[in-house]
């Protein structure tokens, strides 16, 4: 329902729309089906993140940037908030159209499929990523 009237680009594989709004719906709509509480941030000085999550396996906010274009890496708004020190967050994920799974300054790039593999058991066990137990 999302695509609007972009349906026959979205069919003609036409990569100029922009899907931000589809990956996004898909994304809240995985973790709420993990049981996740979403959070969204925004702060006029340092911009919005799309959702936040407990990650109770390191006692911290998961912040989760979702990105449908090919400038995925470029996440202003991410970076301040992980660089604020009383926020006290070490770490984020990106979910994008990359295809590798790589960690760069505290931030995973994942797949935005990666999603499924969230899992919420809290409070008692932790956000399992089993993707990231690599790194």
């Amino acid at each position: 329902m999302l695509y609007g009237i972009n349906v026959n680009a979205v069919l003609q594989d036409i990569r100029s729309i922009n899907l931000g709004t589809v990956y996004e719906s898909a994304v809240a709509q995985e973790l709420a089906a993990h049981q996740f509480k979403l959070h969204y941030y925004d702060n006029k000085q340092k911009g919005e993140v799309d959702f936040l999550i407990d990650d109770y396996s390191n006692l911290q906010v998961l912040p989760l940037e979702i990105k449908s274009g090919k400038d995925y890496t470029e996440h202003s708004a991410l970076t301040k908030f992980l660089d604020t020190p009383e926020y006290g967050i070490t770490r984020a994920i990106v979910f994008s159209n990359e295809r590798h799974v790589y960690k760069k300054n505290g931030v995973t790039y994942m797949p935005v499929y990666y999603c499924m593999f969230l899992h919420n058991n809290a409070p008692d066990d932790a956000v399992i990523l089993p993707a990231l137990e690599t790194f």
